[in-house]
């Protein structure tokens, strides 16, 4: 069952590489656990002050996409909004 998780896992980022959806240094990462899938870590477990600085970003980067989660839902698409939200063309309305 863990292999089959492990795949599925493996699956999902490869498509999200493949749409063009990670940004730079997610790529960078992506290419790090492709190399070593089993024992790859975001940062080493010897170094205390790295750990902290990539828990710092990860926390950042998960409070900006939950801000612009929110922009998507709460408000209709507008002109504004469109660059944030990603709407299919025919169901976007102006008002």
């Amino acid at each position: 069952m863990l292999q089959n998780v492990l795949q599925l896992f493996e699956d999902f980022l490869g498509r999200l590489d493949n749409y063009g959806i990670l940004s730079a240094e997610n790529r960078k990462l992506y290419e790090r656990f492709m190399e070593d899938r089993l024992s790859f870590q975001l940062a080493s477990s010897a170094n205390a002050e790295e750990r902290r600085k990539v828990k710092v970003a990860r926390f950042q980067q998960e409070k900006s996409l939950k801000a612009k989660l929110e922009v998507c839902r709460d408000k209709p698409p507008r002109a504004e909004n469109l660059l944030m939200c990603t709407v299919p063309p025919d169901e976007v309305q102006f008002k």
